[in-house]
Order: C-alpha cells, then structure tokens, then sequence
C-alpha cells in the first residue's frame, strides 16, 4: 500500500499544500505551476508588514534612516518568494501496532494532509484541496528555476522581543560599521546570509501548529515566481465539499497523470480518512 495516504515510514518524505478548488482546476493542474506568495501575501503580519529595523551605526555617519529602511525592506524582504507547506510530525510514522491499532489509527491526525484547521483556512472550508508533493523532488524543481539564492527549512516558532539588544546584530538590526551606500547590496547579502534562519524561517508561537516547512527564493524578476510541479506532484486530496465542476479538471489531470494518487477526505466523526479513488470516477460525477 502507498504511504501517501496511510502507514507512513519517513515523515521527511512528503510535504504539503492547501489551495482553493478554483486554483488547483484553472492554473496549478493545466499549468503544472505553484506560484510562490511575496511576503505581503503571507499571513504572519511579522512577514506581510514593513520591517522597522534598528541600526548599528559608526559615530561619523548621518544617514537617512527612513530612506535606509525602505531601501533594506527592498533588499532583505521584497526581493524574495516564500512557498509554503506543511510537514508530516515524526509521530505520524508508523512503527508498529498496538492490541487494538489505535495507536495506529491516532498517527492519522499527524499527518500533513489531515489537518481540518489548515482545511478550513486554506482550503475553502473543504471545498478546497491538499497536494501532497515529494519533497526531494521538490526542492530540486524549486532550485532548477533561475534565482540568485534558495533556502529550505523547517519554520521556528517564537515569539519576537519587542525591543531589540542595542548594539547586538540580529535579524532585524542592521549594523552599517562596514557599509557604504556604493555597497548596501552587499552589506544585505551579508546579513541575509548570517541570518536567514530569523528572516524566513520564523514566525510568532500562535502559528506552530501549521508545522511549516518552507523555500526562500531570491528573484529580482518583478512578475510572479513560479516552481513548476509536474514531476514531484504525488497525491491530490479533494475536500468533501470539492466543487462539481472543478472535478472535470482534476480527472483529465489523473487520466494523463496515472501516477498521481487522487483520494477524497473524508471525516468520520471528525477522524480523517483520505478516500482514495479513479480519475474515471470523479469524471463520471
């Protein structure tokens, strides 16, 4: 049996990402795109707002420090796309049965496609859907389009100081001892660079139970990132409520696509159970 759907055995195998019906059936599947979000598009208002950032600053300099944020804001943050997914918990892999399964059974809750909050947000309140990927692939379809950088990690959930340690270099105090403005660039590529754990992999402690995993990539281009996905693209889970007419869509995609898993979720008493079924089927509703 594939572990897409039931028994997994590497929770680092498969990450995942919930869209609207309409998303998945006009642009994603007929495409074979995810558009990676700029980060006014993300939720986390830490990421979708402005950075008021401090500064380090010798004594013989007078800068423009309003002129410098904006300036930095540019470089540190809007020059980037974020594609964000959701991980399966180590909990979710299965490593035996006990009496009666339902240590087995409760591992289903762990699972990234299992997760009626993330349904309900991001997902149409079911009527959406959940791709599921293989993150291998992935992250190397992610790296094979032209950018300057790419990062991937696990995103960290903590919540921020409200005031910064005067004098320290973190994420968002900027030192300017050993930049000019003929090098600013540099001085950001530099700072990205010692802390991009705090500047794209971070997010207040009201978030965690997204588990998050996410790409960074840094692209100069002013028109959308796209990643194409056709070739690490492996399950599409369907809401309950997934939209008639969507489903033609997804059918013609699993009839050219026979390798991709399509099930149905389903929530017994609020116990998820991935259903799954036939591109024939789903064309024939």
């Amino acid at each position: 049996m594939s572990d897409i759907w039931y028994l997994l055995r590497d929770y680092e195998r498969y990450v995942y990402h919930y869209t609207r019906g309409a998303t998945l059936a006009t642009h994603i599947l007929p495409t074979g795109r995810l558009r990676f979000s700029r980060f006014e598009g993300v939720n986390d208002p830490r990421e979708s707002k402005e950075w008021a950032l401090s500064f380090i600053s010798g004594t013989h300099l007078d800068p423009d420090y309003a002129a410098l944020e904006l300036r930095l804001n540019e470089a540190l943050k809007h020059t980037w796309r974020i594609g964000c997914f959701v991980q399966d918990s180590p909990d979710a892999v299965m490593t035996g049965r006990d009496e009666r399964g339902s240590e087995t059974l409760r591992r289903a809750y762990k699972r990234g496609h299992s997760r009626p909050r993330m349904w309900a947000q991001y997902a149409e309140r079911y009527s959406g859907a959940c791709l599921v990927f293989d993150r291998a692939k992935l992250d190397a379809s992610v790296r094979s389009v032209p950018t300057e950088r790419v990062y991937c990690g696990a995103v960290k959930y903590l919540d921020p100081s409200p005031v910064p340690r005067l004098g320290k270099s973190e994420a968002l105090t900027f030192s300017l001892l050993n930049a000019d403005d003929a090098d600013l660039d540099a001085a950001a590529n530099r700072h990205i660079e010692q802390h991009k754990d705090d500047l794209f992999f971070r997010k207040v402690e009201d978030w965690q139970h997204e588990c998050e995993l996410r790409w960074a990539a840094q692209s100069r281009d002013a028109g959308d990132f796209y990643v194409p996905v056709d070739g690490s693209l492996v399950g599409i889970a369907l809401g309950e409520d997934f939209a008639p007419g969507a489903k033609t869509a997804v059918a013609a995609f699993g009839e050219a696509n026979p390798t991709v898993s399509i099930a149905f979720m389903g929530w017994q008493n609020g116990f998820p159970q991935p259903k799954p079924t036939h591109w024939r089927i789903l064309a024939a509703s």
